[in-house]
């Protein structure tokens, strides 16, 4: 039987070969095609000629403060030393680097042996690293999901968060991606209640303020309400949608090459095999996920488990758009699965 450190070390390799694999990947195409990404490399350059030459263009700032604003701001910046294309790669290895080394340290704190983390660290690696959201270039979410991996390793080892932390994680996530701030800042407010730490509720105020500014402003916008929602028609299509979400969840995602023609389109056989195997994943995930929650000893980690169990509820009831985001449902399942593995 294998030593419980060489099994962490072969795991190591492994998640090591596949990353440096993607890194090959990413500086092999002559350009990058996350759907969302050259979107966000251009936005980027927006605000660059706009900081320059504001008088000179057609666009201006917000005057409060915007979620997302992170997935402005670091390809405005990349954009200062380099050109759109190696933006555009630079974003895509440091979301895959921080993510990988977030996802490993989540599992490390979360675990008890080698293998455990191991294991932890190759789930969140395929279903919140190098999930359909990194495939798609969100850019700002993929930040709010290391960002909340990262807070969650330093959770797990001090077993509180101190307030000068909690202020300044919760800021910076405000500023990465909506999903991702209020999951954590709800948990991180649930948690200083809980142990009655005034410090850390005041240490959630700016972030609280920033909330509400944003909030009120986008409501005295015109047109700019919360509420806009799509729902497909009938029960067939709502069930289907919601498979196709839980599916994304998965480690197989079919990305669209250059014209919008998909990779495996010439080979039908092999890309419903990988989506049966990806769903057989998926079962068996939810599977171990649930039995492990029924063996939880009573105490802090199992409230959390249930908690995000029902967030992963509440993920499969939310409509296909809603607050402005396309398919809100599959950012939430992703944190709530983070919180459960």
């Amino acid at each position: 039987m294998d030593h419980p450190t060489t099994l962490d070390q072969r795991m190591s390799g492994l998640l090591l070969g596949g990353g440096l694999l993607l890194l090959g990947l990413v500086l092999s195409l002559p350009a990058i095609y996350l759907v969302d990404l050259p979107a966000w490399v251009y936005q980027g350059a927006l605000f660059r000629a706009e900081v320059a030459t504001a008088s000179a263009t057609p666009w201006s700032l917000q005057g409060h403060p915007v979620p997302n604003t992170l997935s402005t701001l670091a390809p405005a910046l990349l954009l200062s030393v380099t050109g759109p294309v190696w933006t555009g790669k630079l974003l895509a290895i440091g979301l895959l680097a921080a993510g990988f080394g977030a996802a490993w340290a989540l599992a490390n704190a979360a675990s008890s042996s080698p293998a455990e983390t191991g294991a932890r660290a190759a789930i969140l690696i395929a279903c919140a690293v190098v999930s359909s959201s990194f495939w798609n270039g969100y850019v700002g979410y993929q930040v709010g999901v290391v960002l909340a991996m990262g807070l969650g390793a330093l959770w797990l080892r001090r077993e509180r968060l101190s307030a000068p932390l909690v202020l300044v994680g919760s800021v910076v996530l405000f500023f990465a991606h909506a999903i991702p701030f209020a999951v954590v800042a709800l948990a991180m407010g649930v948690d200083a209640l809980r142990r009655r730490d005034l410090r850390q509720l005041v240490a959630l105020i700016p972030a609280s303020a920033l909330t509400a500014w944003y909030v009120l402003a986008r409501l005295m916008q015109p047109g700019g309400g919360f509420i806009e929602a799509e729902t497909p028609g009938g029960l067939l299509r709502w069930v289907a949608y919601k498979v196709y979400t839980v599916l994304k969840v998965g480690p197989f995602h079919h990305p669209d090459g250059v014209g919008g023609i998909g990779t495996l389109e010439a080979l039908p056989g092999l890309y419903w095999l990988c989506v049966i195997a990806s769903g057989l994943f998926i079962a068996a995930l939810v599977a171990g996920l649930a039995l492990g929650t029924h063996r939880m000893p009573s105490g802090s980690r199992r409230r959390t488990t249930w908690a995000a169990w029902a967030l992963a509820g509440v993920a499969l009831l939310l409509p296909p758009f809603a607050l402005n985001v396309v398919n809100p449902g599959e950012r939430f399942l992703v944190m709530a699965g983070i919180g459960l593995v």
